[in-house]
Parts: structure tokens; C-alpha cells; sequence
């Protein structure tokens, strides 16, 4: 890979997990697709829209009217009308200053290294910038320790060359207090801009190392929505019953697949027991055999059943000979078993 600028994301995903990031970024393997992340894409592109209208002094409503219309269903329709009239009735662009939307930097790193960023609002004027990042989703947190802001403020400093730097996320499902700002510091943006650098310079060493070397598997929660859980671990010549458990990240399409079942059908028999579901109990799984029927007389496919998380095998590893210590030499940690469903033998046991 050559020096071409990277990307903020492309920073944070690596310090999640750098295997992740070689089988988006090197393999460019597709990703399975995220409804948030496509919400979060139609709500930013409808809130710029928005802004310049506003900005240039003109009617909003029918740019709001417009991405209404083109919302997925009504529900979301609706989430976005309230979120657009909240931003509407609290943003107003300020008279003596410019306004840029969806606005492209290269924030020089040294070295020959850059980053590449586009921020969602720039307001500037004769002596100060006021950075502004839209957040789509529930999540709300402070925005002076968002690394994220302050390279975006360092980013805009240099290119305005002022002193004052105003950094503020908009978290755009909130109508009472939506923002949280704060004035950003030339020593905040510095040990954010040291952060990116040492991040780019694991990443320029990976790239000369080999792939079992470079990037190793970082498991943690984020596996939960991993796209590559079977490529990562690739267990496909191990005994079915060790690729049987690797169930986690699948388990909540299991669950789903099982409740519509039993709810439709009743409770499933299988493997000498009766399968069903109930929110508060637990699935005990008696051995990988058992769970094989289950998805089979589901119609799932086994195969589909891979994981990297390995969050949920800790009271499996003792069930298999050999599990444990397979698990600690690939160097995975395997937390404590969090299970899904409830299991009671035929005769009532």
C-alpha cells in the first residue's frame, strides 16, 4: 500500500482490531451491510441539505419534505421530520460568518503522511471556526474528549490560521440540548494528531509483515457485528463439533429462527429433547451434536454458525476435550458463556 492519506475511520477501526482491518482495507472483502450505518447516511445527507438552504437564506421545508419522502418507512420518516425541525428551530447561521458544508480537508500528519477527512459543519469568521460534527444515533457523550473533533479542529485551525476553535458534536435525535461544545486547545489537537500518528505508523509496519504477524485478531464486543467472523478464524477443517460452538455472533439469528418456530409450531424436538424459547431463561447446550439437529431441523446450515467473539464459549470449553487449550494457543480469550434459550429433556427432567 502506498502513502495515500487514511482516513479517520480507517484509524479507529484499526485500534479495534487490526484483522478486521486487513480483510476491509487490504482484502477489501465485502462488508454485511448495517441499517444504522445506511440511517446514519440518509440523515447526514438530509441535515446538510438543510443547512445550505438555510445558509443561502432559503425555505427548508421542501428539502425536509423531500428526504421524508425518501425515508425507508414511516417510522424513520417521522424520527427525521422531528430531528430536522429540532436542529432548524436551534441552528441559525451567523450573519458574519461563512458557512462550509460536507467540507474536504488533508490534515498533514509529517512525515509524508496525511489524513483524510470531510467535516459535516464550518462556520468561520474573521477571528474564529466553529466545528461542528452530526451524530445520528442514541449514543451521547462529551465532545472534548472526541479525538475525532479535535483533529477536525486542528484541520481547521491550520486552514483558517485562527486562534479560537470552537468544536461541537450535534447529536441530531435530541431536540433539548443537542450539542455538546466545548473550545478547543492546541494542546488537545496535539495529543490527538500524536494518537494519529502512532496509529498510521502500526499500519505502515503491518503492511511489511506477514498477515498472521501485522494484523493480529483483537477479540472484543465490537465482533458482535463483525462482517468476517468465518474468514477470521477459518476453522473449516477442525471437527464439526468445535466449528458447531462457534455460535456467537449467529446466535441472535438462531434465537429468531427459534422463537418464530416455536411460536408458529410449537416447541422444537430434537436429539432426544424439547427446544423452546422463554426471555428469561437460559439454553443449556448438552453437546454440539444436540445443537447441530436444532439448526438442521431449522433448516440452517451449520456452517452459517461461525464466530470470532468467543464470548459465550467459556462453559463450552470444558464440555470438549481439547477446546480450551486449542482456544489459548490461537490466542483467544474466552469469557465467561452468556446462553439464549431454554432446554428440558423429553421425559420432563
Amino acid at each position: 500500500m502506498s502513502n495515500s492519506p487514511l482516513s479517520f475511520t480507517k484509524l479507529e477501526q484499526w485500534g479495534w482490531c487490526p484483522k478486521l482491518w486487513y480483510f476491509r482495507y487490504v482484502q477489501k472483502l465485502p462488508e454485511i451491510p448495517s441499517p444504522a450505518a445506511e440511517r446514519g447516511r440518509r440523515w447526514h445527507e438530509a441535515v446538510a441539505e438543510v443547512v445550505q438552504a438555510m445558509a443561502q437564506g432559503e425555505p427548508s421545508l421542501e428539502v425536509v419534505r423531500r428526504h421524508i419522502a425518501l425515508a425507508p418507512d414511516p417510522e424513520e420518516g417521522q424520527e427525521l421530520e422531528r430531528a430536522l425541525a429540532a436542529f432548524g428551530s436551534k441552528w441559525r447561521p451567523s450573519p458574519s460568518a461563512e458557512v462550509f458544508v460536507e467540507e474536504p480537508f488533508e490534515l498533514d500528519l509529517g512525515g509524508g503522511e496525511s489524513l483524510r477527512m470531510r467535516l459535516d459543519l464550518v462556520e468561520v469568521d474573521s477571528e474564529s471556526v466553529c466545528v461542528t460534527d452530526f451524530k445520528t444515533s442514541w449514543g451521547r457523550f462529551e465532545a472534548s474528549g472526541n479525538r475525532q473533533l479535535l483533529l477536525y479542529s486542528a484541520a481547521a485551525r491550520r486552514r483558517w490560521a485562527v486562534s479560537s476553535v470552537e468544536a461541537r458534536l450535534w447529536f441530531l435525535r435530541y431536540s433539548r440540548a443537542p450539542a455538546s461544545t466545548f473550545h478547543s486547545s492546541l494542546g488537545l489537537e496535539a495529543g490527538a494528531l500524536d494518537w494519529a500518528r502512532g496509529q498510521v505508523a502500526q499500519i505502515r509496519e503491518a503492511m511489511n509483515l506477514p498477515e498472521e504477524v501485522g494484523f493480529p485478531a483483537t477479540p472484543s464486543g465490537k465482533c458482535d457485528w463483525c462482517s468476517y467472523p468465518v474468514e477470521c478464524l477459518a476453522l473449516q477443517d477442525d471437527p464439526p463439533e468445535l466449528v458447531l460452538l462457534r455460535v456467537e455472533q449467529a446466535a441472535e439469528r438462531l434465537r429468531a429462527a427459534l422463537k418464530a418456530r416455536v411460536r408458529d409450531e410449537g416447541p422444537v424436538h430434537a436429539a432426544g429433547g424439547v427446544w423452546n424459547f422463554w426471555t428469561y431463561d437460559r439454553w443449556q447446550v448438552q453437546d454440539a451434536t444436540a445443537l447441530e439437529h436444532i439448526l438442521r431441523d431449522l433448516e440452517q446450515d451449520p456452517g452459517d454458525y461461525f464466530s470470532v467473539v468467543n464470548k459465550k464459549l467459556r462453559a463450552l470449553s470444558g464440555r470438549v476435550p481439547g477446546l480450551a487449550d486449542r482456544l489459548r494457543a490461537d490466542g483467544i480469550a474466552v469469557p465467561r458463556l452468556e446462553e439464549y434459550f431454554a432446554y428440558r429433556r423429553e421425559d420432563g427432567a
